[in-house]
């Protein structure tokens, strides 16, 4: 599945709401599930986000540097505003190891595909293996939307069952994509740095109002 400029616009703009919504839920209202079920739907986006991007961009190694860049401004501003009850690597650095997964099989760099996939099992990143896993999927299965199906439903099912149930709701994201060219379109421009910008600075933002209101 390509998208148009102004199809991945929207889904840019679409998967940043959604996400708003999920730290929003996570930050100043943690026990209330609706903020949370809403903003499942954003991770699978920015995963077929990238994943459809990779063919469209120039140089691999700069994007994969701006994610891990991204991923170091991020991580304090995360652990501020998430408390989690362990260290865990944000959600950059879920995607770069996808990112690099997919960049050394187009590049058959086969040596380094185990390393990878053992380092998104091991290291913990946001979403741990199911999140380094998805743009992979969507990538290599964009061709063959039931294979891709499949393998995203089962992927979702077993982490929901498994570590997070409302993880499970993640499984709407699969149509919402497929909708994409029949919603109205997101004509806002915007440099392209705004979209990394917004994750560390809206989490900190959000962490700051959670200050003020213990």
């Amino acid at each position: 599945m390509n998208l148009t400029k102004e199809q991945s616009n929207t889904l840019k703009w679409l998967a940043i709401i959604l996400m708003l919504i999920d730290h929003i839920g996570a930050v100043l209202y943690p026990m209330e599930d609706g903020w949370r079920i809403i903003g499942r739907l954003a991770f699978p986006l920015f995963a077929f986000q990238l994943a459809i991007g990779f063919d469209h961009t120039r140089n691999h190694t700069v994007q994969l540097r701006n994610l891990l860049i991204f991923g170091l401004l991020s991580q304090v501003p995360y652990m501020l505003a998430f408390e989690p009850s362990e260290w865990t690597f944000n959600i950059f650095f879920t995607l770069a190891i996808g990112y690099a997964v997919i960049l050394a099989i187009q590049e058959e760099q086969y040596l380094y595909i185990p390393l990878l996939v053992s380092a998104g099992y091991l290291i913990p990143v946001d979403y741990g293996i199911y999140g380094v896993l998805l743009p992979i999927f969507f990538y290599f299965l964009r061709k063959s939307p039931v294979l891709l199906f499949i393998a995203f439903t089962f992927s979702t099912v077993l982490y929901g069952l498994l570590l997070s149930p409302t993880q499970l709701y993640a499984i709407l994201a699969f149509p919402l994509i497929f909708l994409l060219p029949y919603l109205p379109h997101i004509s806002i421009k915007t440099s392209k740095w705004f979209f990394y910008w917004f994750y560390p600075i809206h989490i900190m933002i959000l962490y700051i109002i959670h200050t003020f209101l213990q």
